[in-house]
């Protein structure tokens, strides 16, 4: 939704199968068949940092930075895989769930 564009090319969510997002965040997201719901361990901004951070990774699709846009994740984890996008301290999105309490 902080995105540029949602494509849900199966339906999932409705009828629609192109919508532009908020813009608020370079990245376009396709919903998929497959839902993700696991808990995580992960580093929050620095990739070299320890895996101190816990939340529950939660979505039904795969958020990609557009062309032009240069990636700045939010979360690090061991595996080497990034999750998210980091404007600014005001404006960022992940799909990590319960890492604010």
């Amino acid at each position: 939704m902080m995105g540029e564009e949602i494509e849900d090319p199966e339906g999932h969510e409705g009828s629609l199968t192109r919508i532009n997002g908020l813009g608020l965040l370079p990245v376009n997201t396709i919903i998929s068949n497959e839902k993700v719901t696991v808990q995580r361990r992960f580093s929050f901004l620095l990739p070299n940092n320890t895996f101190s951070c816990k939340g529950y990774e939660i979505h039904m699709g795969i958020s990609k930075v557009v062309k032009e846009a240069t990636e700045s994740p939010v979360a690090f984890l061991p595996d080497g895989q990034t999750d998210g996008y980091y404007l600014n301290r005001n404006c960022w999105g992940s799909y990590m769930h319960g890492i604010l309490g």
